[in-house]
């Protein structure tokens, strides 16, 4: 197998894997990881996670912690991938899901907790509640 197929493997297996974790009436999965290098090579992470789920046909949202396990297969991409800084990753649960990664270094790990490090999927949400308005 080659690199892009292990690469392609592992995002499927990770998709896989959060799909076990998410509340059955979830609609979307949002990740953002950080990831820096600490000592002895000893990755150091600081994820946002949350998903989007419907209760009584209102649309909420929940922070959603990340099992080890989970974050392992995470940092198995990242070495398979060119060691990123940043991964962001979201799921629908018609299993269209999106792999973005990013070298530019990391915020929150560095101490920024601005906008972009802290509210970057405030425009996803918004956008897929006018998605749903617009198909309903």
């Amino acid at each position: 197998m080659n690199k892009t197929e292990q690469i392609l493997e592992l995002q499927n297996r990770i998709v896989l894997e959060f799909n076990t974790i998410l509340p059955y009436n979830w609609e979307m999965l949002i990740l953002n990881l950080e990831v820096v290098e600490g000592s002895n090579n000893t990755p150091i992470t600081n994820r946002i996670c949350f998903c989007i789920y419907t209760e009584k046909e209102i649309l909420k949202t929940m922070n959603k912690s990340i099992p080890i396990e989970l974050e392992d297969l995470l940092l198995d991409l990242r070495k398979l991938k060119e060691n990123w800084d940043i991964c962001d990753l979201s799921i629908l649960s018609n299993g269209v899901f999106e792999f973005n990664f990013s070298y530019d270094g990391v915020k929150r790990l560095n101490g920024v907790f601005d906008n972009e490090s802290m509210f970057r999927f405030d425009n996803h949400i918004d956008e897929y509640k006018r998605r749903l308005k617009y198909f309903a």
